[in-house]
């Protein structure tokens, strides 16, 4: 009782439709990520089933990270209420650093989990959107953060459905959204684009708040901001298809069994 089986799904190669080789599970056997190939979607994380215990998932060193980022957030706001903003500030910046600390422990300790990335994403998005409330108070502060939280549940949705959501992404897609997705943001293009998705909101508050401050300079701003656009682009495209997709979903029975449809 209180046990779960902590096991990742065997996913197909994304080209041939073939099952991991026989040296990635002789990989996987001992704990180690099977080798990853440009033209497949493999395992992340060893697929050998794990009894472990709710608990001790949710105490995997990324997600007490996770933990900790949200505390560091709440600290924040409390000195900025303060008139701290200074000290606000960089635990801001600590916050965001560590927000690349977490995946990488994930993969190296091998201890992947569908609750850590639910947990990564939605520290994230609680984050910006602390951030955007503050840097652009009124419709956009507002805009930006619910455009974020409904792309969250998309991305979150197709990840319950197929297990790789980036990989999805990253094939049939247009080519902006492909060139961004392509080996899971591991590219420049893609890097480029989460560092203005993560610090575009941290220079408008900045600037905001601080005014002067180093974090505020122009051309900062002129290297994130641009980066930010291209991920609202892609926010709005994947928002888009998955809205289509679900009405997809009923379209296809009622075209079916329309008056007059001619039935063979």
């Amino acid at each position: 009782r209180g046990l779960v089986e902590f096991q990742q799904p065997q996913y197909l190669d994304a080209t041939t439709h073939d099952m991991p080789s026989e040296h990635d599970q002789h990989s996987a056997g001992q704990g180690l990520a099977p080798e990853r190939d440009g033209n497949t979607a493999k395992l992340d994380a060893c697929p050998v089933p794990l009894k472990v215990s709710a608990w001790q998932v949710a105490l995997f060193v990324p997600n007490v990270i996770g933990y900790a980022r949200l505390v560091l957030l709440i600290i924040s706001e409390v000195l900025l209420a303060g008139a701290r903003p200074e000290a606000a500030l960089w635990l801001h910046v600590l916050n965001l650093m560590l927000d690349g600390v977490d995946g990488a422990a994930a993969r190296s300790l091998n201890q992947v989990s569908m609750f850590g990335a639910f947990l990564d994403v939605a520290v994230d998005n609680l984050t910006r959107a602390a951030l955007w409330s503050r840097a652009a108070p009124g419709l956009m502060g507002v805009l930006l953060p619910t455009i974020e939280s409904l792309c969250f549940v998309c991305t979150h949705t197709l990840q319950l459905s197929s297990g790789a959501w980036k990989e999805r992404l990253a094939t049939g897609t247009p080519w902006l959204i492909r060139a961004v997705m392509s080996r899971g943001f591991r590219n420049p293009l893609g890097a480029y684009v989460v560092a203005g998705l993560m610090g575009a909101p941290l220079w408008c508050w900045a600037c905001r708040v601080l005014p002067g401050s180093l974090y505020c300079h122009p051309v900062l701003g002129l290297l994130l901001l641009p980066g930010r656009c291209v991920a609202l682009c892609v926010e709005v495209w994947v928002l888009h298809n998955h809205v289509h997709g679900l009405i997809g979903l009923h379209r296809a029975p009622l075209d079916k069994d329309a008056p007059g449809t001619k039935h063979e």
